[in-house]
């Protein structure tokens, strides 16, 4: 049974991170299968975003090791509300690397400070380059660094600070995704 509640929760988390680069406007095929260019790109297959369901472009493993390093693809994001910024925060931007149940992006930021109040989803993060510190309301700061690989349960109030150019590969559940965005950046970002 935890084996089934842990791969409900993966593909939820997923799903959520390809809502998130659905719903931002520009983010598509192109984004991704630039990243994969380079070395790979002969023998990996290329991202497909927004390929068929059916299709065997959308059935074909993606490399993501070169992705995640590469500064190719991103797209700026709109300023997250004032409210939620306590810090910094100047510049962040997306890419997204896969779009399907569950989306998976590569988030970076310059350094700052978030808040955020009953996170709207489930979100599992490898943590790139730099570092971030959470910090649940009530409790202690937990630091996380470049190889740091953890999850964000949907519900988590606290904290966000990303430090010493954060980079981050997020997994989230598509549809919830999109309704956070949709919440977070109500004119801008779909």
């Amino acid at each position: 049974m935890r084996r089934d509640v842990n791969r409900g929760f993966l593909a939820a988390s997923t799903a959520l991170a390809a809502l998130l680069m659905a719903s931002i406007a520009g983010f598509d095929v192109a984004h991704a299968e630039a990243a994969v260019a380079g070395p790979a790109a002969e023998t990996a297959p290329k991202a497909s975003a927004a390929a068929e369901p059916g299709s065997a472009a959308g059935k074909s493993p993606i490399l993501l090791n070169g992705l995640m390093k590469s500064k190719d693809g991103f797209k700026r994001l709109p300023p997250w509300p004032k409210s939620m910024v306590k810090r910094g925060d100047e510049y962040h931007a997306m890419r997204e690397v896969y779009r399907g149940e569950f989306a998976v992006a590569i988030y970076e930021a310059t350094d700052g400070l978030v808040v955020v109040t009953d996170q709207p989803y489930d979100e599992f993060v490898h943590v790139v380059h730099g570092e971030c510190i959470l910090t649940p309301v009530g409790g202690e700061p937990q630091h996380f660094k470049a190889g740091d690989i953890f999850i964000v349960p949907k519900g988590f109030s606290g904290s966000w600070e990303g430090k010493a150019g954060f980079r981050e590969l997020i997994v989230v559940e598509t549809q919830a995704y999109q309704r956070a965005v949709a919440a977070f950046f109500p004119t801008d970002a779909h």
